[in-house]
């Protein structure tokens, strides 16, 4: 006599083949594919398999994702759910200029690693900061996900939590990768620390730091090496938030091997062991004096600008006359006090405007104490070139500090809600991509010669252009 199922009626009239149990878990009858084992005894048993499905009492049976792909396979069944309409021209766009990053990523990781770390990277660039539960989002509604549909990787919250964390713990590949871009550069690298809020009280890297009454939360800091004639980014460092860049440089500078290279740094960064760090294996540097230094104060005493003078372009059109003073303190390190003229010329004018006009603070008594001093940098270098070139150098300084503005209002990345500190690292890394990828945009964009359109206005244009699943073909839409 057969065995009678406890199970109600409208439940198992769904079972959806014979190779298959129902079992009640409290109410929710899950669907487990089944088959019978003959034991070492002679005797038979069930064997439960993998879980294929659910079945709703009186609705019908509802099979998982793994199920309906195996239905589908052997032809039993489709179920066309999968997706249809893509973001294709934002995408298609940044692929098409930057496959060059993605075969150097391909020279220090496996190729699907490197593919995987490319594409959070891209998302990253096209559409700002996302945090990591959101990318497979992002993903899945990319022509991404189609272009690399055969790959294994993932793109969910667990697979880039594990993605970033072995690119801390890992770091030879990204260490490798970092190398590679610091030994191609133009060698005038520029070295500048940036404040990044961090929402997680578990990071061990988020202090409280100088930026606290107005960031209202800990910060981390993060250290770029920048190069300023190609306009990329050379690696990035994070630091704890209570760390000052004088002491996480040295940092920075022992875990890279820079060789015959010219740095630009601000006076943030001015001690006695950067400053001879920055001078071993060929290096030099250019650094603005604090205004506590001795040699400022002395030469301030008695300062005329008897060097010489030279006119300096910054562009097509814009030129400024520029006279120097300059002194040899030791044998290989020079002090070079320029004068923008134009530039102190405007500023006297813009303050007696500001007088006359009676503006709060603006008095003749501080005009008489600071007019002599706008437009005036002190810089101290181990370079040996012409002064000329050592103020042009300086002044190409100031591509970081636009680069800077990209990372904190374009890129947007603030607020990072990271825990780990392995995942921090790694995430160091995704951002150098992602402004590796940025530079290549913001070339092609400065390329089109309108300065009414920026990279932003190029994604959102291309961000139109979608790809269409029709009868199992994509075609371009809104082309």
């Amino acid at each position: 006599m057969a065995r009678k199922s406890s199970l109600p009626e409208n439940v198992t009239r769904f079972k959806p083949c014979k190779c298959s149990r129902i079992r009640n878990d409290n109410g929710v009858y899950r669907v487990y594919k089944y088959s019978a084992v003959k034991l070492s005894s002679g005797q038979w048993s069930s064997n439960y398999g993998y879980l294929i499905g659910k079945i709703i009492p009186g609705e019908g049976f509802f099979p998982n994702k793994r199920y309906q792909k195996e239905l589908a396979e052997q032809g039993t069944l489709s179920f066309p759910e999968g997706i249809t309409d893509v973001a294709y021209g934002q995408y298609a766009l940044l692929l098409s200029l930057t496959q060059d990053i993605l075969e150097k990523l391909k020279t220090c990781f496996l190729p699907e690693r490197a593919e995987q770390i490319y594409c959070y990277a891209l998302i990253l660039c096209a559409n700002g900061f996302v945090h990591i539960d959101q990318v497979d989002d992002f993903y899945q509604e990319s022509f991404l996900s189609v272009l690399y549909r055969n790959r294994s990787f993932k793109m969910g919250y667990t697979a880039l939590s594990n993605l970033l964390h072995d690119l801390g713990l890992r770091g030879n590949p990204v260490r490798a990768f970092e190398q590679n871009l610091i030994d191609t550069c133009s060698k005038n690298v520029a070295i500048d620390g940036h404040v990044i809020r961090s929402c997680s009280a578990e990071n061990d890297l988020a202090e409280p730091g100088y930026k606290l009454s107005l960031l209202k939360a800990p910060q981390v800091n993060v250290l770029i090496a920048y190069d300023i004639q190609n306009r990329i980014p050379l690696m990035y460092r994070t630091y704890r938030g209570s760390s000052v860049d004088k002491k996480s440089v040295e940092d920075l500078l022992l875990s890279r091997s820079f060789m015959n290279t010219k740095f630009m740094v601000d006076r943030g960064f001015f001690s006695r062991t950067v400053l001879k760090m920055m001078s071993e294996n060929g290096n030099c540097y250019i650094i603005p004096l604090p205004t506590s230094d001795k040699n400022l104060k002395r030469i301030r005493e008695t300062l005329q600008y008897t060097s010489g003078e030279f006119v300096y372009k910054s562009g097509r059109k814009d030129s400024a006359r520029i006279i120097y003073y300059e002194e040899q303190i030791d044998e290989k390190t020079r002090i070079l006090v320029y004068k923008d003229v134009d530039e102190n010329n405007s500023k006297r004018k813009s303050y007696k405007q500001l007088m006359e006009a009676e503006e709060s603070g603006y008095t003749q008594e501080n005009y008489d104490k600071y007019c002599d001093w706008w437009g005036v940098y002190f810089l101290q270098t181990t370079a040996p070139d012409p002064a000329s070139v050592i103020y042009s150098d300086y002044k190409g300084r100031w591509a970081i500090e636009t680069y800077n503005n990209y990372i904190k209002n374009d890129a947007d990345f603030n607020d990072l809600k990271i825990r780990d500190y392995y995942v921090q690292h790694g995430f160091d890394f995704i951002m150098l991509v992602t402004g590796l990828i940025h530079a290549r945009l913001n070339e092609a964009v400065k390329g089109l010669k309108k300065s009414s359109i920026s990279t932003f206005d190029i994604l959102v244009k291309a961000g139109h252009m979608r790809m269409v699943l029709r009868d199992n073909e994509w075609q371009l839409h809104n082309t």
